[in-house]
């Protein structure tokens, strides 16, 4: 009796491996971009919390003292999103200038980060965190922000940050 495999038996072993292989090809690739959505979520989601944190702290920038803003004008923080990309900003008064909530932002200011090509925003929004409460003064109600991935509908490839009436961030 000859020992080893027939041509048959290496063809079957081939197949079946093809077959799991591409089946674990396509759940690695569906991994990678779930983990792409929710490390994108999360980031955008500490962003806020930072903002949020330095609105109410005031935080002043290397070199600022408060004497040079008016009277409870620290600066406030927020965060704006266009499509694909989010932008950490702050907001302040100086003492010479007239009132104003947010004049426009100098470069000095804000701080740009871009998603990855396959993701966008589902809706363009900006929140402004108040002084000492952290309260969201936000351009849409419910505050809330959606990180999706192109081209799918699929409500597994989208991620929701909502934020609540005094600022807490959940996603």
């Amino acid at each position: 009796m000859p020992k080893g495999f027939t041509l048959i038996e290496i063809i079957l072993v081939l197949a079946i491996f093809s077959v799991l292989s591409v089946a674990g090809i396509e759940s690695i690739t569906e991994f990678q971009k779930s983990a792409l959505l929710r490390g994108t979520s999360d980031e955008f989601a500490a962003a806020l919390r930072s903002a949020r944190t330095k609105s109410i702290n005031g935080e002043l920038l290397e070199g600022e003292k408060p004497e040079d803003f008016s009277n409870d004008g620290l600066p406030i923080y927020g965060v704006k999103t266009d499509s694909s990309s989010y932008t950490l900003f702050r907001c302040y008064q100086l003492v010479d200038q007239p009132p104003n909530p947010c004049p426009p932002v100098l470069e000095k200011d804000k701080e740009d980060y871009e998603l990855s090509p396959q993701l966008y925003f589902f809706v363009n929004n900006k929140v402004i965190f108040q002084r000492i409460s952290g309260s969201p003064v936000c351009d849409s109600s419910p505050c809330q922000f959606i990180v999706k991935r192109k081209n799918s509908s699929d409500k597994s490839d989208e991620s929701k940050i909502d934020i609540t009436n005094v600022g807490v961030v959940k996603e």
